[in-house]
């Protein structure tokens, strides 16, 4: 029997060390991932403002531009269309035209293999009424 010297488990340790930080890294990608394209705000109450692709809404005249509007990237459409109305309300408008959604292909942090789709939209707000 040899004596038992430091150095004959530094090999192991570093080895489950870095399994360790692995495993960590790993769990952070997932949770940073599944946030990073989920809507921080409640956009419901803007849900009835009118979202169209067109340059004007039938039946209604435009009394003010008032500008463009950009939503951030969402996994889904109906969440960017949502902001792009909720940003709309916030500068005083009760519409968006012009919509415009743009998908993109984003892979995924934690499996390289897996590539998924995200969603921008972009519109004009505008303030309109009836005809």
């Amino acid at each position: 029997m040899y004596p038992v010297n430091w150095t004959d488990f530094i090999f192991p340790i570093a080895i489950i060390l870095f399994i360790l930080i692995s495993i960590v890294i790993s769990i952070r990608n997932v949770i940073v991932e599944k946030k990073r394209f989920l809507p921080t705000t409640d956009f419901s109450s803007a849900s009835n403002l009118i979202a169209v692709k067109s340059d004007h809404i039938g039946g209604y005249r435009i009394l003010k531009i008032l500008g463009s509007v950009r939503s951030q990237e969402y996994r889904n459409s109906e969440d960017a269309v949502d902001e792009v109305r909720y940003l709309a309300k916030q500068m005083g408008g009760n519409a968006v035209i012009s919509l415009r959604v743009t998908r993109r292909s984003v892979q995924s942090l934690v499996n390289r293999n897996y590539i998924y789709g995200v969603h921008t939209t972009a519109g004009t707000a505008v303030l309109v009424e009836p005809l």
